[in-house]
């Protein structure tokens, strides 16, 4: 398995550094273009350090692909919050500020992995970071998808879809890592390919979109959904949290337990998702606090 993941992220690291100099040759200037280069060499640096880091398997190697992930994923943050400035008003809001925190919050948990025994600590404190990191890309991608007029979805959609599902896969992975207080080799050795298979889509949404120039709009829905992808986020990092400590106190029936508490949970998420008064009395909140009336 080793040798799939260092070949995986080899290949990983050269499709995006090709796709980068595509992006160099072809680009005309602008701000969001600048950025998604930004954020195309800094994946293809952070895929190249992890096919070196499996091979050298040393410390320094380690830290400095984690040190890249957390670089490459702000520049994908700054990329989405920049579609988004539009419909922001040209002003950041709240998704952008979630999103500097939890980039802040990365930084912190590889300086206190690098000082701390990680025995002493409850909990890795990066498996968190990097699971609230997939969660805030879901959510800022969702916004910008649906802030979109439906008859402007067209060019942007190819790259919603492959950052969405490039999220959804490490939601999976630090998921699974947070509970079980390791990391799957297996599912993280094949993760520089997941993310290299996403390149095609991302190249699609810039030929639909090449001056990534869109026309957005604002409404409640944007904010109703977004509300809503947030809350069943940190719901499931509850309901992922409660599950460890189960399975931690539960003895010999602590994976039975830790299993019917997450099935449990799901059942309910979905139930709440579904739930059409749920979903009314939240549209009610958000236009009373979040929005003021016409006529007032």
């Amino acid at each position: 398995m080793g040798e799939i993941a260092t070949w995986g992220y080899g290949i990983a690291g050269a499709a995006y550094l090709l796709f980068a100099l595509y992006i160099f040759v072809a680009w005309r200037g602008g701000l969001p273009g600048g950025v998604l280069l930004a954020a195309v060499v800094l994946s293809s640096a952070w895929a190249i350090a992890s096919s070196f880091n499996v091979a050298g398997e040393g410390v320094a190697g380690l830290l400095a692909a984690a040190l890249l992930d957390v670089l490459r994923g702000g520049a994908w943050f700054a990329f989405l919050i920049i579609l988004s400035l539009p419909l922001w008003g040209r002003r950041l809001r709240w998704p952008a500020l979630l999103a500097l925190a939890v980039l802040v919050a990365q930084f912190a948990a590889l300086a206190t992995e690098a000082v701390v025994d990680r025995a002493a600590l409850p909990v890795q404190p990066a498996l968190v970071a990097w699971l609230a990191h997939a969660v805030i890309g879901l959510m800022l991608v969702e916004q910008l998808y649906r802030g979109l007029p439906a008859n402007s979805r067209w060019g942007i959609k190819p790259l919603c879809l492959a950052l969405a599902a490039g999220y959804i896969f490490d939601l999976y992975l630090f998921a699974d890592a947070f509970l079980f207080s390791r990391i799957d080799f297996d599912v993280w050795a094949v993760r520089g390919l997941v993310h290299a298979l996403l390149i095609p889509l991302i190249v699609l949404a810039g030929i639909r979109s090449p001056s990534w120039t869109l026309r957005m709009s604002v409404s409640r829905e944007v904010v109703f959904h977004s509300t809503a992808l947030a809350g069943a986020g940190v719901y499931l990092l509850v309901i992922a949290g409660a599950a460890y400590y189960v399975r931690y106190f539960g003895g010999d029936w602590g994976r039975a337990l830790q299993m019917t508490l997450l099935f449990a949970g799901m059942v309910l998420l979905g139930a709440l998702l579904f739930s059409g008064s749920l979903r009314a009395r939240l549209r009610v909140l958000i236009s009373k606090h979040l929005f003021s009336y016409r006529y007032d």
